[in-house]
């Protein structure tokens, strides 16, 4: 499809160019229809409640349509209730691989390819991938009425990193959230006690860092051994 659109080959063309992520987009909205008709069907078939779409996508709009993953459209069209909003992306090192016209060396990419991984995924849990986006799927959100769950970190995060993003999502117009590796972070609870903080928006303003260590103790077993102990770790 691309040959035909644009006549140029696919395999030169970066994933974000948008020739090539235009035409993967075509593809993904072709079948977010069909979905949405199939739940439909399936609804009235059933005599059940219609059925809601959820699209989790990456941190950013413009890099999700490198995979095909055109939220504005799908909201447009009605095809989804709700986005999700990611933690991550992919990103192509193109650096001495291009053609002079621009273009992808497709015999340079072969062989630096050979040595490194030239897609790569890219966690962005800093505040200019995640907060600095919320904007633009607010913006949708507005528009066109959809839901929009705005990401918490990942499960490896302390404590107070939690109660602070959320502040940040709430200042950016964010009103839910999204707790990511929930099944994770249910075996921390002290991140637990901080997601329950985080999703309460005038809560998070008390910003209580210090409740879940008010349960900690020290125990003194014989003359050498010390064992802290916290109750929110369940013994």
């Amino acid at each position: 499809d691309v040959q035909r659109l644009y006549g140029v080959d696919a395999r030169r063309l970066p994933f974000a160019d948008e020739r090539l992520h235009g035409v993967l987009c075509s593809y993904m909205t072709q079948f977010m229809r069909e979905l949405k008709a199939a739940l439909k069907e399936k609804a009235e078939r059933e005599n059940h409640k219609p059925y809601l779409i959820n699209a989790i996508v990456w941190y950013d709009l413009e890099s999700s349509k490198n995979f095909g993953y055109d939220v504005e459209t799908w909201a447009k069209e009605g095809l989804i209730n709700s986005v999700s909003q990611g933690l991550m992306t992919y990103f192509e090192d193109l650096s001495d691989v291009l053609a002079d016209d621009g273009l992808i060396d497709l015999d340079k990419y072969k062989e630096k390819e050979k040595k490194y991984v030239l897609v790569k995924r890219y966690y962005g849990d800093a505040k200019e991938y995640v907060v600095d986006n919320v904007k633009d799927f607010l913006k949708i959100k507005e528009k066109y009425g959809v839901e929009f769950y705005a990401a918490m970190p990942w499960e490896s995060r302390p404590y107070e990193y939690y109660l602070e993003r959320a502040e940040q999502l709430y200042a950016a117009g964010a009103t839910k959230l999204l707790v990511w590796n929930a099944n994770h972070t249910a075996r921390r609870m002290p991140a637990i006690e901080a997601c329950k903080i985080a999703g309460d928006a005038e809560k998070i303003k008390e910003r209580d860092i210090n409740s879940y260590r008010k349960t900690l103790k020290v125990n003194k077993l014989g003359e050498t051994i010390k064992v802290e102990f916290d109750t929110n770790w369940k013994g």
